[in-house]
C-alpha cells in the first residue's frame, strides 16, 4: 500500500496524499476520521515540524465585532485526538494561524504543529496520522446542517500550509493534494463526495434527498434534489451536462467524470462549486418558475454555466482567495457570458423570449435586458463611490469583492481577448498548464507576455489600474476624437452612408466626415461611463427601441402628483429626462382635484416642475416648483448627503457602511414657508442601532421634532423609543408632547424547505413578535398598550421576498387592526427582526413631506 501510494504522489507531481477513514454523526452533527498523510517536506531547509491549518475551528466562536443581528450563532470545530508519525505517537500543540483567511476572529486554535521527532530533509516523506473529529456549524451553505442536508465544501480536515518556493505563505489557499476517501453514514443518510487530485475532496451527507442522473460524452451528472422535484432535476442535470460538454470543447477535459449538483434548503439565487461537487440555493429548484414558468431559465443557465467554469477556474487551477480571486471568479464570468451569449445574444438574455404576452410586459418593465448590463452596473457603482480598484491584488474593503471581482475583471478579461485570435485556446493552454496547482497574477502575466509580447500596457491599464478606462468621442470641428489609454485593445463602430463597420484598434485615433461613431460597441472595456462612448449621443425614445440605461439618455413621458393640502391633489401628465442614477427632471401640466369620501372635483389647473441630482451616490439635490390657476405656488427643495464610513467588523478587509443620512430642506406655499433637517443613523453591522431625527420651523415660528430610538440587543428582542414635541399640530387631539416606549419578543421560524403555493408564491416561514409599552402624554398621563403581530414570509417572481402581515393594537381606547405587504428592503433584510405590518405612522409620514 505504502509503494502504491508513493506511485500515486507521483502522478501528481509530488503533491501530498491524503487517504481518510470517516463516520458520520448525525447527533454531533459530524464526522469522526482518521487521516493518514504522505506528507514531504516543503521548505528549502531541513525541519523538525509539520503544519496543517484547521480551518472548521474558524467556526469556534463568534464574530464580537458585529451587531448580534449580523452574528452567527451556530459553532464548528475540530478537534485533535492523536497523532502518529512513521507509526510512532507524535506530540502535536495548536497555535494561532499566520495563514491569512477572510477573517481575523476565531483563529486561536487553528494550526496545528506535529512535532516530527526527528528533522527531515527538504522533499523527504514521513508517514502523518491524524485522528481527529470535525463538527459541522448548524447552519452555512456551504460549512453546515440544515434542513437535512450536511455539507461541508473546503477543509473539513486538516490541510498542510500552501508553501511555494520552499517557504510557507500567508495567503487564504487550501493546498493541492490527492484524497482518497472512505466514508459511512448512518442508515436514511446518503453520502456524496469527490476524490482524486486537486485542492480537496468536499463532502455531504444527505436526508430525505432523492437522485436524478444523465450521462453523456464521458461526463455523468447526479443531482441530488428534494422529493417532488424530479422534473426540475432533469433540467437542471441537462443545462450541466451541456455546459461540461461546450466547456470540455473550449477549455479541454476534466480530469474526472463526475460532477454532483446539491440542492440546498436555503433561499437564494446562488451557486458554491468545489472539485466535483456543486451546491445550488434553492432558488434553482423551488422558485426560478414562479408565476411564468421558464420566464427566468436564463438566469438558471448563467448561474450553472458560472459554477461549472470553476471546475476548470478557480477549482481546477486555484488560487490565493485573498489576492487573486478574480482569476477563479472573473474567469468563471468570462466564460459563463460569453456561453450566454453564443446561445442567446448579447443585447437581451435575462429572461426568456417567449410568445407570451405577459413575459412581454414583464421584459418591457425590466431596467436591464442582459447579463453583462447588470455586472456593468455593479462596477459602476464602486467607480461612483470611489472605492473603484485594480483588478489584481488583495481587496481594501469587502464591498469591492463583487463589482472588481465579478464585474471588472470580466470586461478586463473580455477587453484582453481582442489581442488572441482564439483567446478559448490560450485558456485551454493555461487550465492544463496550471490545474491541481496554484496560479498567481504573475504566472497569468508571464504566459500573456510569453504570447503577446506587446501586452503589457494593455495588461497594466485592464489589470493593474486603479481606475477604470473611460473611452470617450470628443468633438473638434469636424474632427471626432477617440481618447484612450494607448495600448488598450478596444472596439470602434464606424457608420457612414448608412454602412456600419467595426475596426479593433490599440491606440487613440481620429475620424472625419461620418456620420455615427460608437467606441466599444460590443461592451469589452470595463468603462463604467458609457454615456460619453458616442456621437451622437445616445437617447432612449419612448416607444423607441431598447437602450441600455448605463449607456442612454432618457426621454420619455412622465406623470406627476402633489399632495396639496390633506383634502386636495394634483396629478399631472408630461414629460421628462434623466440621466441613470445622476440627474433626472419632469415638466407636466394637469388638474388639482378637492376630494372628500365619495367624489373628486377638479378645482384649477396647473404645471409642475421637479428635478433631481445626484453628482455622487452620497449626494442628493432635489426640487420642485407647482403654480396653478388658482394662483397657488408651492416651491420645495432639498439638500442630502450621507457619510461613508470604514468599519473593522473582524475580517481581512474593511467594510464601507453609510451609517448616517443628513437631509436639509425647506418648502413654500403661498406665503408660508418651512424649514426641516432630518438625521438618520441605522447601524446594524457593528451597533445594533437605528436612530433617527426630524424637526421643522414653519412662518409662525412653530416646531417639530421627532426622534426615533430602536436597540437589538438580540435577534429576540427590541428595545424601542418614540418622542414627539409638537406645536404645528401633527399629533391627534391637542397633544403636543408624546414619549413612548416598548420592549418587543420576536419569534422567527424558517421551515428547511420552501412550499410552493399554487405556482404564484413560495412559503418560508413565520415571523411573531410580542411587544409592550406605554406612552405618555404631556406629561400627564399614561396610556399601556401592546402589539401582536405575525408576518407570512413568502417569495414570488425573481425570488423576491413578499411579507405579508397582520398587526394587532390594543389600547385602552380600543383594539385596532392592520394589514400590510411589503417587498424586502436593505433594513429589514438586515434586522431580521422587529417585523411589523404597520409602517410607524408618526416618524415615517413626516419624513421628506414634501419632496418631489
Amino acid at each position: 500500500m505504502r509503494f502504491l501510494v508513493f506511485l500515486l504522489s507521483l502522478s501528481v507531481a509530488f503533491a501530498s496524499v491524503y487517504m481518510i477513514n470517516a463516520s458520520f454523526d448525525p447527533n454531533l452533527p459530524g464526522v469522526e476520521a482518521t487521516q493518514i498523510v504522505h506528507w514531504s517536506n516543503p521548505l528549502k531547509e531541513s525541519t523538525s515540524i509539520a503544519l496543517f491549518v484547521l480551518y472548521p475551528n474558524l467556526h469556534s466562536s463568534p464574530n464580537e465585532k458585529v451587531s448580534p443581528l449580523m452574528r452567527k450563532s451556530s459553532r464548528g470545530w475540530m478537534e485533535i485526538e492523536e497523532v502518529q508519525v512513521d507509526g510512532k505517537d507524535a506530540s502535536f500543540t495548536i497555535l494561532r494561524t499566520f495563514t491569512e483567511t477572510f477573517q481575523e476572529f476565531s483563529k486561536d486554535k487553528t494550526l496545528l504543529v506535529i512535532h516530527l521527532g526527528r528533522e527531515v530533509s527538504p522533499n523527504q516523506e514521513v508517514e502523518i496520522r491524524i485522528k481527529f473529529k470535525t463538527k459541522f456549524p448548524e447552519e452555512g451553505e456551504d460549512e453546515g446542517c440544515y434542513g437535512g442536508a450536511c455539507i461541508w465544501r473546503f477543509g473539513w480536515y486538516p490541510l498542510e500550509v500552501y508553501s511555494k518556493d520552499g517557504e510557507y505563505q500567508r495567503g487564504m489557499v487550501y493546498t493541492p493534494h490527492t484524497c482518497y476517501l472512505k466514508v459511512k453514514a448512518p442508515k436514511g443518510w446518503k453520502s456524496v463526495y469527490h476524490e482524486g487530485s486537486g485542492m480537496g475532496c468536499p463532502i455531504a451527507f444527505l436526508k430525505d434527498y432523492e437522485e436524478f442522473s444523465l450521462e453523456g460524452n464521458g461526463y455523468t451528472v447526479v443531482v441530488h434534489h428534494r422529493k417532488g422535484l424530479k422534473w426540475k432535476a432533469e433540467q437542471i442535470a441537462a443545462i450541466t451536462l451541456h455546459a461540461l460538454n461546450v466547456y470540455s470543447k473550449r477549455f479541454g477535459k476534466l480530469d474526472y467524470s463526475d460532477v454532483h449538483i446539491i440542492e440546498s434548503p436555503y433561499s437564494g439565487s446562488f451557486g458554491m462549486t468545489a472539485a466535483g461537487m456543486i451546491i445550488l440555493g434553492d432558488n434553482a429548484f423551488t422558485t426560478s418558475d414562479l408565476v411564468v414558468p421558464g420566464f427566468t431559465t436564463p438566469v438558471l443557465e448563467f448561474l450553472i454555466y458560472h459554477e461549472v467554469a470553476h471546475l476548470w477556474f478557480g477549482i481546477g487551477a486555484t488560487v490565493d482567495f485573498t489576492k487573486d480571486n478574480f482569476l477563479s471568479e472573473s474567469l468563471a464570468q468570462y466564460s459563463a457570458i460569453t456561453q450566454i451569449e453564443a446561445e442567446r445574444g448579447a443585447t437581451s438574455n435575462l429572461f426568456e423570449d417567449s410568445p407570451d404576452i405577459l413575459t412581454s410586459s414583464l421584459k418591457d418593465l425590466s431596467l436591464f435586458r442582459s447579463i453583462r448590463e447588470n455586472y456593468l452596473y455593479y462596477y459602476r457603482w464602486a467607480n461612483r463611490w470611489g472605492i473603484d480598484r485594480p483588478v489584481e491584488g488583495k481587496k481594501e474593503y469587502l464591498n469591492q469583492i463583487l463589482p472588481i471581482d465579478y464585474s471588472k475583471g470580466y470586461f478586463a478579461f473580455r477587453s484582453l481577448s481582442l489581442l488572441f485570435d482564439d483567446f478559448d485556446s490560450f485558456l485551454k493552454e493555461y487550465h492544463e498548464k496550471f490545474k491541481n496547482s496554484v496560479v498567481t497574477y504573475e504566472d497569468f502575466k508571464k504566459m500573456v507576455l510569453e504570447k503577446k509580447p506587446d501586452a503589457e500596457r494593455a495588461l497594466e491599464e485592464l489589470f493593474e489600474n486603479e481606475k477604470g478606462i473611460d473611452a470617450k468621442v470628443v468633438k473638434e470641428g469636424k474632427t471626432l476624437k477617440i481618447e484612450i489609454p494607448e495600448g488598450v485593445p478596444y472596439q470602434v463602430e464606424v457608420v457612414k452612408d448608412g454602412k456600419s463597420e467595426i475596426y479593433t484598434l490599440r491606440e487613440p485615433t481620429s475620424i472625419e466626415n461620418v456620420d455615427e461613431v460608437h467606441v466599444d460597441p460590443n461592451w469589452f472595456l470595463p468603462d463604467p461611463d458609457r454615456f460619453n462612448n458616442h456621437h451622437p449621443v445616445l437617447i432612449q425614445y419612448p416607444f423607441g427601441d431598447h437602450e441600455s440605461p448605463l449607456e442612454s439618455y432618457k426621454l420619455d413621458f412622465a406623470y406627476s402628483t402633489l399632495q396639496l393640502s390633506t383634502s386636495s391633489l394634483y396629478a399631472g401628465f408630461g414629460i421628462g429626462a434623466s440621466k441613470f442614477d445622476e440627474w433626472g427632471f419632469s415638466l407636466s401640466v394637469g388638474n388639482s382635484y378637492t376630494f372628500d369620501s365619495s367624489s373628486a372635483t377638479v378645482e384649477s389647473y396647473g404645471a409642475n416642475f421637479s428635478f433631481s441630482f445626484k453628482p455622487k451616490p452620497y449626494i442628493a439635490i432635489l426640487g420642485s416648483a407647482y403654480l396653478d390657476s388658482s394662483n397657488t405656488a408651492v416651491v420645495s427643495g432639498a439638500v442630502g448627503f450621507t457619510i461613508p464610513e470604514v468599519l473593522d467588523i473582524g475580517y481581512s478587509s474593511k467594510y464601507i457602511y453609510p451609517r448616517s443620512t443628513i437631509y436639509i430642506g425647506g418648502d413654500y406655499r403661498n406665503g408660508d414657508y418651512s424649514g426641516w433637517m432630518e438625521y438618520n443613523f441605522i447601524d446594524l453591522v457593528k451597533t445594533s442601532i437605528a436612530f433617527g431625527v426630524y424637526t421643522s420651523l414653519n412662518s409662525k415660528m412653530e416646531k417639530d421634532i421627532l426622534s426615533q430610538l430602536s436597540y437589538f440587543p438580540t435577534d429576540f428582542i427590541d428595545i424601542s423609543l418614540l418622542g414627539v414635541h409638537s406645536e404645528s399640530g401633527i399629533l391627534p387631539g391637542d397633544t403636543t408632547d408624546l414619549l413612548r416606549g416598548s420592549v418587543g419578543l420576536h419569534l422567527n421560524v424558517d421551515f428547511p424547505w420552501r412550499e410552493n403555493v399554487l405556482n404564484v408564491l413560495s412559503f418560508r416561514g413565520f415571523h411573531f413578535s410580542v411587544k409592550g409599552g406605554a406612552a405618555y402624554e404631556d406629561f400627564e398621563k399614561i396610556q399601556p398598550f401592546a402589539e401582536l403581530s405575525a408576518v407570512l414570509k413568502m417569495y414570488t417572481i425573481l425570488d423576491r421576498l413578499l411579507l405579508l402581515g397582520i398587526n394587532v393594537v390594543l389600547t385602552e381606547e380600543g383594539v385596532y387592526y392592520y394589514f400590510g405587504a411589503s417587498l424586502e428592503d436593505t433594513v429589514l433584510s438586515a434586522v431580521k427582526t422587529a417585523i411589523s405590518a404597520e409602517p410607524s405612522p408618526l416618524l415615517r409620514s413626516r419624513i421628506h413631506p414634501s419632496l418631489p
